[in-house]
């Protein structure tokens, strides 16, 4: 899977990315999510990666999450349906949630959980006076679930507010 794509430099371009994202108020969530699935598409794209996830001016759609950053296999020899694809590898899957209460957060980070993808990316608003205590949250539940491996990454981007400002922590199980 990581032959010709390098973790670290994709984990950096993430972060990276988000972190470039012009300011928009979380209130504008469509806005604000439309500016988090362009700005990891263009990701995607640079190492040569699909996406899945739902934008209403190209047509695609979401795929179990509201982002995947997968490849395909190509069965272009099969006797069923020639030049056929179907997913390969899931690199990144990706929830957000707009809501900054801690069960609606919650809700959508369970699905990672759920996910085998080495890169698992959630994105939240908090205000400043929970964000310790929401991200240690999401971190306790990481470290003590049985489903997560050393071997995953999760990167937990809380937009703070009231500066809506990234504040993004990468985060494996030890």
């Amino acid at each position: 899977m990581w032959e010709k794509i390098n973790k670290d430099d994709l984990i950096n371009d993430i972060i990276s990315g988000i972190n470039n994202i012009p300011e928009i108020n979380p209130g504008e969530q469509p806005n604000w999510t439309t500016e988090v699935k362009d700005c990891l598409a263009k990701i995607a794209i640079k190492y040569g990666l699909e996406c899945s996830y739902t934008l209403k001016s190209d047509g695609k759609k979401e795929f179990l999450f509201d982002f995947i950053m997968h490849s395909f296999l190509e069965y272009s020899d099969n006797e069923f349906f020639p030049g056929g694809k179907s997913i390969g590898a899931v690199y990144l899957c990706a929830e957000s949630e707009w809501d900054t209460n801690i069960d609606s957060i919650q809700d959508d980070f369970e699905k990672l959980l759920a996910s085998n993808a080495p890169i698992r990316l959630m994105v939240y608003s908090v205000c400043e006076a929970n964000k310790t205590k929401h991200t240690g949250w999401l971190k306790f539940i990481i470290k003590n679930n049985p489903m997560v491996t050393n071997e995953t990454t999760f990167i937990l981007a809380a937009c703070v507010s009231p500066n809506d400002i990234f504040e993004i922590e990468k985060f494996v199980k030890e």
